[in-house]
Order: C-alpha cells, then structure tokens, then sequence
C-alpha cells in the first residue's frame, strides 16, 4: 500500500513546482522527474559535502530563516545530496513550507524524501505528523499503519490503537491490538486496551483474559488476572473455580493463597478463608496482617474467644501496632454488641470498659478510625461505662473484677481476661 501511494504521489508531484537538478550523476534521481518551469536550481559547488549543505539548511531553519532554509535544502538536492541526506533535508524542507503556509509542498517533500528512503522512521514519522497536523484521519491511519510495520514497538501499536478508538473504528482496533499481543504478550496495558474494544463492541471482555490463561496454562500472572478479573466483577463462584486451579499447580504460592482467602470471604464463606489464612500464618508467622485477619473473620461469625485468642498474639507481635489495638477494641466492642441485651449490664459495661481503654491507646499511635469510638463513649458514658452506682449493687470486696467475676452466668465473656477497676467512691 505504501508503495503505491509513494507511486501515486511521483504522479501528482510531477504537475507541481519542484526542483529541477542540474547535475550528471543522477539520472536514477527522484528530482530529475520534476522539472519546473518556473524554478532552475543548479548546484552552485558540487565540492561542498553534503553533510554541510544538509546542516547549513537545518540551522537556517532553527534561526526561524525559512526561506533559507529552503534555498538551502534546494540547494543540497540540486548537488546530488539526496541519495544520502534524504531524510535531514525532506524534513528540513517539508518543516520550512509549513512556517511560510505553503501547504501544497509539505506533503510533496515527504513524499520525495520517501522515494529516496521508503524504510526511514523519521521520514515516515514527519509524515504522521504532518496527517495529524492537518486532521487527514485515513492518511494518519495509512502512516502509522506502514510505520507499524517497520518498527513494531509498543509506543506505536499504542498510538494506532488510540486513534482506531478514538474514531471508533473499534474492529480495527481489535485487530491491532491482537497483534500487539503476540508480539508483546507481556503488556498487560495491550490485554487492557482489549477489553475496553470489546465492551465496545459488546463482546464478553473476560473471554480475553481466559483465553490468554487457557493458552498459557503455566504462565501464573496471565491465569491470576483472569479469576481476578472475575472476583471483581463480583463473579465469585467463577473466580474461585480459577483460583483453585491454579492452587493445584501453585500450591504454596503466597499471593494466590491470599487473594483466594479473600474472595472466598467476598463470597461470605468464612470457613475456607479461615483455612486459608492459618496457612499463611504458618508460611509467615511473622505477618502480623494474616493474624489480623484471623481474628476479624472470627468476629465476623462471632466466635470471640478464637477472635481474642488472635487479636492477643498479634499485640503480642507488636503492642505499637495501629492496627493491632484498634481491632483488639473492635474485638470487645463487638462482644458486648452480641452478647448484651436491651439493657446494659454491668459486666457489659466492664467489657466495654475495655475496649474503650484500647480505643485510646490505638489513638495514640495515630488511628484515626479510633476517634469515632471514643467520642461516643465520652458523649455515652453515664450509659456505657460502669458507674458508682453500678458497682454499689456487686457485693464482693476485690477492687479488679474480670467480667466474668462480676456475673458467673454470663459466659459469653468467659474468655475475658482483663479486670476492670471498681470504683468505691
């Protein structure tokens, strides 16, 4: 196609003003063909390098002198310059007639320089420019498309693929980007630009990702994406299905077996999460978070004192840690909102107690998410937090009472270690 349209253009060009060159080494010229009435350009010194004349054209045009410029680049074609400075002197020439608007011989000194050196990025490049700058959308397209063809990097197939969206030529845009996918299967950016073409045309996007798994079996990331592409579009049952296949081949891969935890817990089955996560924790007994975890699901199904039991290990990791406290609260906190009933009881409010001293402490590391809790426990305290009077009616004379000890029937807190200070006046 390019090859035509350079031939087309040797057509069209001959109508217009052009060089004519009067030298008698360049019978296999492109410029003998153009010969103009209008305009004869002899070489002044065939003894001057072409290097030179092709630069002096160049600093005319960067000292903004483009009619020089032009006279200049002339001037190298006239002495034969072109066979090997085609590029610096076209782009030089082309840029020049832009500055001064004359439009008709931009695109006539890139297709000449193209006839010297079809191949040349560059020049094919100043082409794409110049369709661009001139809002010519095939032409852009037909440039960037021969382009693509002799140099497949990931910028241009990118480039091309944008333009094709952005006119909504979105088939050939699949097109392209299939392309760039086999030739860079690594780009994830590609499988991206894939998915967005095919929810444009109404395609299932994830049959993208699937058939890149299916293809690559043993390729972790490529499988991974797909079951997590599903997990996000809420597909739960689909990604686990993935997710466990591929625990099949990566068993004691880490981030497979956490990411399957936590769509498992998306899907609300707390057990295989569970399961899980002790197996984390014992690959990483010192990753506080997988601890952390732990005891949240455990909340989560309201079984305490194996939601204390992991809260506890994990202040014992780390009795700094923002996180480790502030769920170390949560875990009391959530306690009492199980365990208690319409009416606070003492014991509820000891545990509450409890939390609320954890609530502080995790402040004071710097938990934000704890501000919320303690504000409602001061705005609450006459009805949350044991009272004067709450512990006038407990007759037993030990100043520090665990829950527990407060109410023996209550053994929703028999797990409580932690006493709470009577108060006695």
């Amino acid at each position: 196609m390019r090859l035509i349209m350079i031939l087309s253009s040797i057509f069209l060009f001959s109508c217009s003003t052009s060089v004519e060159v009067k030298t008698e080494s360049n019978n296999n010229s492109f410029d003998t063909e153009f010969q103009s009435n209008e305009i004869t350009i002899e070489c002044e010194d065939d003894s001057i390098p072409c290097e030179n004349l092709s630069l002096w054209a160049l600093e005319y045009f960067e000292e903004q002198d483009y009619e020089d410029s032009i006279d200049q680049a002339n001037q190298a074609i006239a002495c034969n310059c072109s066979v090997d400075y085609a590029s610096d002197i076209y782009s030089v020439l082309a840029r020049s007639y832009v500055e001064i608007g004359q439009e008709s011989e931009v695109e006539n000194s890139i297709n000449r320089g193209l006839s010297y050196e079809p191949d040349n990025i560059e020049l094919v490049e100043l082409a794409v420019w110049n369709s661009k700058r001139t809002n010519n959308i095939e032409s852009e397209i037909e440039n960037l498309e021969f382009l693509l063809s002799i140099d497949s990097k990931i910028e241009n197939f990118k480039r091309l693929s944008d333009v094709y969206r952005k006119n909504r030529r979105y088939n050939d845009q699949v097109r392209i980007i299939k392309e760039w996918i086999k030739l860079h299967p690594e780009d994830d950016l590609a499988n991206q630009e894939l998915k967005i073409a095919y929810n444009k045309l109404g395609k299932d996007e994830f049959a993208i990702d699937k058939e890149r798994c299916e293809k690559n079996p043993d390729n972790f990331q490529f499988c991974f994406d797909y079951a997590n592409s599903l997990s996000k579009s809420a597909r739960f049952d689909d990604s686990l299905k993935e997710f466990n296949k591929m625990m099949k081949k990566f068993p004691s891969n880490e981030k497979l077996m956490q990411r399957t935890a936590e769509v498992y817990l998306d899907n609300y089955n707390q057990d295989e999460a569970l399961i899980l996560f002790k197996k984390l924790v014992r690959m990483k007994p010192s990753n506080i978070d997988y601890v952390l975890e732990l005891s949240k699901i455990y909340q989560d199904i309201e079984k305490y004192r194996d939601a204390h039991k992991w809260a506890k290990k994990a202040i014992n990791m780390s009795n700094t840690s923002v996180n480790a406290l502030y769920n170390y609260a949560q875990v009391f906190k959530n306690a009492v909102e199980t365990c208690s009933g319409d009416e606070l009881e003492l014991e509820d409010k000891a545990v509450y107690e409890i939390s609320y001293k954890y609530y502080r402490l995790a402040l004071k590391q710097g938990s934000k998410e704890s501000k919320n809790m303690i504000n409602w426990f001061k705005a609450n305290k006459k009805n949350v937090l044991p009272t004067l009077e709450d512990w006038f009616l407990i007759d037993s004379q030990e100043n520090e009472m665990r829950p527990i000890d407060i109410n023996p029937n209550r053994l929703c807190y028999s797990w409580v270690e932690q006493t709470v200070s009577k108060i006695n006046s």
